[in-house]
């Protein structure tokens, strides 16, 4: 009898814990470092060193945390790169990509407005674990 429970609690366990599991698989958390470089109009460039939180959801195909906090899509993965992109109509575009083995993440946003606005940002990231 107790076998028998003990089985059923273990078929219990694989049935809530192997779901979470492989969502997990499908979600990345990157912690990112790096430099965002802004022109605004026909200004000089500015840079400034940053630390973000990235999300990347291979099951939604999208990628969170970057300005402006409009989810992005992902276009393509491949073995060693995710590319990605989005907009905001005809205002505002961005485009990028993470290197899966390096960790390099580069993205480009432009405001397609007159004078021309731009933010780039070369990072560094790492996975990382959600907290809870």
């Amino acid at each position: 009898m107790l076998r028998r429970c003990s089985h059923v609690i273990a078929l219990a366990l694989m049935l809530v814990v192997l779901p979470a599991a492989q969502a997990a698989d499908e979600t990345l958390t990157l912690a990112c470092q790096g430099t965002l470089i802004s022109q605004w109009g026909g200004g000089p460039k500015s840079s400034e060193r940053i630390n973000i939180g990235i999300i990347v959801d291979l099951q939604k195909r999208t990628v969170i945390g970057l300005e402006p906090t409009v989810p992005l899509t992902i276009d393509q993965i491949t073995e060693t790169e995710i590319s990605f992109l989005g907009s905001a109509g005809s205002a505002w575009s961005m485009s990028g990509t993470v290197d899966r083995i390096t960790g390099s993440r580069v993205a480009s946003s432009s405001r397609h407005e007159t004078p021309k606005n731009t933010l780039s940002f070369d990072l560094k990231c790492r996975p990382t674990q959600r907290m809870f």
